[in-house]
């Protein structure tokens, strides 16, 4: 009796274990994610539409690709440069499907605008069964507050609406005993037609006295005629011969000498992983550099981040500490770090 009763009592606690896993609530999907601790602002004024457009309107010019998009959160994707450190401490296994970098911007309506915050990733193995999250939102601490930074002035300077010049109010018409001509219509005046005008009158001069009779004047004698005289019949030329040109010269060849201009090509930097600033404006990387010191105990004197070496791919700067310590960074792919 033992051994039939104990399979059945397994079966029945069996059955009752799998009944209270099915019961137990699950997790709420629109449970919001706590934005603690990550790089946030605060859009003054903003609504939700408009700090989500503005945001997509930044990404998509910095070569982001919407993948996808609610309310509270849009998610950005792009493909990690190959020879960025993130991508090289992987391992070369990623060089066939190199990984790609995420970025997760969350909106949160506050009463005085809207929170924006941002958390980065890197997928390992993407559309693969392998595919893996990692969390990079510390590694990529300052160029995410770059971008929330270049987010902040687009907001200010260009996202708001334009404010309409105020509308000029006539004066009240004055009451018809205040107007001076009351009964003159802003009508233009009619020209009377012109009347003919009367002739001066004619004052009779008075007649001068009789003069006595003229002497008779001896005939004058008549002046000589001027005669011109005929001139000659013109002088008969022989024609001109008229030759034909020469045929034009054949044109040069210009092959070798104007240069074919490059084509122009719309690409996306992929040295620069991060939704921030433009990598080729004039002090980004020490910017980068004096940031990466800052948050390593540096207090920056008065020279700041110094340039020593740049290349096409990284950039090394010194940045001298008050205390005496100097820090010898490589800004590389959207990351500085200590140089090797």
């Amino acid at each position: 009796m033992m051994r039939l009763f104990n399979p059945f009592t397994v079966l029945i606690c069996s059955l009752l274990l799998t009944t209270s896993c099915a019961t137990h609530p699950p997790a709420p999907d629109n449970a919001l994610p706590d934005l603690t601790g990550l790089p946030q602002t605060l859009l003054a004024g903003a609504t939700l539409e408009q700090a989500r457009s503005v945001a997509l309107a930044n990404a998509r010019t910095k070569g982001w690709t919407p993948v996808d998009s609610r309310p509270e959160c849009v998610v950005l994707e792009r493909e990690l440069a190959r020879n960025s450190p993130q991508a090289q401490a992987l391992g070369p296994q990623h060089q066939q499907l190199p990984p790609r970098i995420r970025v997760e911007t969350h909106f949160r309506p506050q009463a005085d605008g809207v929170l924006v915050a941002l958390r980065a990733f890197i997928i390992s193995h993407p559309r693969d069964a392998e595919m893996q999250h990692l969390d990079y939102t510390t590694d990529y601490q300052v160029p995410l507050q770059a971008s929330l930074a270049a987010l902040q002035q687009e907001w200010q300077t260009g996202a708001r609406p334009p404010v309409m010049p105020p509308t000029s109010t006539a004066a009240p018409d004055p009451s018809p005993a205040e107007r001076p001509h009351a009964d003159v219509q802003l009508t233009p005046p009619v020209t009377p037609p012109r009347q003919p005008t009367a002739a001066p009158p004619v004052v009779n001069r008075p007649s001068p006295p009789p003069n006595p009779a003229p002497a008779v004047a001896k005939p004058a004698s008549p002046a000589p005629a001027h005669t011109v005289p005929a001139l000659p019949p013109p002088e008969r030329r022989p024609p001109v011969p008229v030759t034909a040109l020469p045929p034009p010269a054949a044109p040069l060849p210009t092959s070798g000498l104007i240069p074919t201009p490059a084509p122009i090509t719309n690409s996306v930097n992929e040295t620069n992983p991060m939704l921030a600033l433009n990598q080729n404006q004039p002090g980004l990387w020490a910017y980068y550099a004096e940031q990466y010191a800052r948050t390593h105990g540096c207090t920056l004197t008065d020279n700041g981040a110094m340039l020593r070496e740049k290349t096409i791919s990284y950039e090394l700067h010194t940045v001298p500490c008050a205390d005496g310590r100097a820090f010898l960074l490589k800004c590389q792919g959207g990351v500085c770090q200590m140089a090797q």
